[in-house]
């Protein structure tokens, strides 16, 4: 008991036993930064404890991204696709305008009588032959053009007074064409067409 009172004594102040430097297994050591129990320097490595994803956690954030992202993806798309169906439909307006406004400006003999046919090259043979220049532009790759034209019968009053011959070629002279175009094209796989009516007289 004396030597062991001595052999304590002995031992010099601040110097801790080496069991008390070992530390529980997974619990990091208390120290102040910079040092560490054994008065300075780094800790060691097997004393620092590492931590990564393992490939379930990953899968499970890769799927829960995917159902965040598929409700705004879907908004994306029908937005892409209802944008396109009103830039097809503003095309499609575009070239029966352009059509009507062509046959607008031919005079009443020159235009197509009663006819109904997709426009070509050779629709206003009769025009260009006359001298006009029907300037329509090709359509659009899936677009059609089509016209139709079709003579209402007129019922015209003659002045009194005139000869038979001049009332009968006056109400003869009465006429009344109605122009109809149609613009055929497909959206998403779906038919679609649209039609403009006008009128032409000649009186």
């Amino acid at each position: 008991m004396i030597a062991d009172r001595r052999a304590q004594s002995a031992r010099p102040q601040g110097v801790r036993h080496a069991n008390s430097l070992r530390v529980p297994r997974g619990v990091p050591p208390k120290h102040s930064p910079g040092r560490t129990p054994w008065g300075g320097g780094a800790c060691p490595l097997f004393l620092t404890r590492y931590r990564a994803f393992s490939m379930i956690e990953l899968l499970i954030a890769l799927v829960m991204i995917a159902l965040a992202m598929f409700p705004i993806m879907s908004v994306l798309s029908a937005s892409h696709g209802d944008s396109r169906t009103t830039m097809e439909e503003v095309l499609a307006s575009n070239l029966a305008s352009e059509l009507v406004e062509a046959v607008q400006t031919l005079p009443f003999e020159l235009i197509p009588q009663n006819v109904d046919a997709e426009v070509a090259q050779g629709t206003f043979a009769q025009a260009a032959a006359a001298g006009y220049r029907i300037g329509l532009a090709s359509p659009p790759v899936g677009f059609k053009r089509f016209l139709k034209t079709e003579t209402l019968a007129v019922e015209s009053a003659v002045p009194a007074g005139l000869s038979l011959g001049v009332q009968e070629r006056a109400a003869s002279a009465a006429a009344i064409l109605k122009i109809r175009v149609r613009i055929e094209w497909s959206s998403r796989g779906r038919p679609e067409t649209l039609q403009l009516v006008t009128a032409r007289g000649r009186f």
